[in-house]
């Protein structure tokens, strides 16, 4: 039978962890000053046509604009947050 051999914790995080978030901070300071409409024109786009029509008809998980035929491809939170932040 193999004996398993555990490490006590350490109080470092390792090192893969510290090169991720390095490399997300970049990312992120990198992309601050970029407008929020960039390459999210059609997303925008469709929470507010559909939060739009709910306002008007009620609230349905038949909302105009579903992918998938009858379902719906998600829940319209998005849409509810715009709604009720009027």
């Amino acid at each position: 039978m193999a004996r398993l051999c555990f490490r006590p914790a350490s109080a470092r995080p390792p090192l893969w962890f510290l090169i991720l978030a390095v490399h997300a901070l970049g990312n992120l300071l990198r992309s601050w000053s970029t407008p929020i409409l960039d390459r999210h024109e059609f997303r925008q786009m469709q929470t507010a046509m559909i939060a739009s029509w709910m306002r008007a008809e009620g609230f349905s998980l038949a909302y105009p604009l579903r992918v998938f035929g009858p379902l719906p491809a998600r829940l319209p939170s998005s849409e509810l947050a715009v709604i009720s932040a009027d």
